[in-house]
């Protein structure tokens, strides 16, 4: 995983002060580079939010969202996540990360 320890967003710079969350938005942005973009996403410009909530939630039968009560993720590491994954267009995939993700995705290719 990548070892970056803040982030330049817009005027402001997140500091990972809390290691779960650093190893959400590594991730996140492993999803984002190197995973199967969520149902209803067709590239840069277009992300629908009911897509962008496929990467932390599941959709219930009343067609709302909700955090999938069996798993054990904290907080800190699913919101790293999508932050992560929000970062993409962002910041580009740096040579330092994609070399320390050597191909690991957790997510479907």
């Amino acid at each position: 995983m990548t070892t970056t320890q803040q982030v330049t967003w817009g005027a402001v710079t997140m500091v990972f002060d809390n290691e779960e969350f650093r190893q959400g938005y590594a991730l996140g942005r492993i999803h984002y580079f190197h995973g199967t973009p969520p149902n209803g996403v067709t590239g840069d410009l277009n992300l629908p939010v009911s897509s962008l909530l496929r990467i932390i939630t599941l959709p219930s039968e009343d067609g709302h969202f909700e955090l999938d009560e069996d798993d054990d993720d904290s907080i800190e590491l699913t919101l790293g996540v999508l932050i992560g994954y929000l970062s993409g267009p962002l910041h580009t995939e740096t040579t330092e990360e994609e070399q320390s993700w050597n191909g690991l995705c957790p997510f479907a290719v």
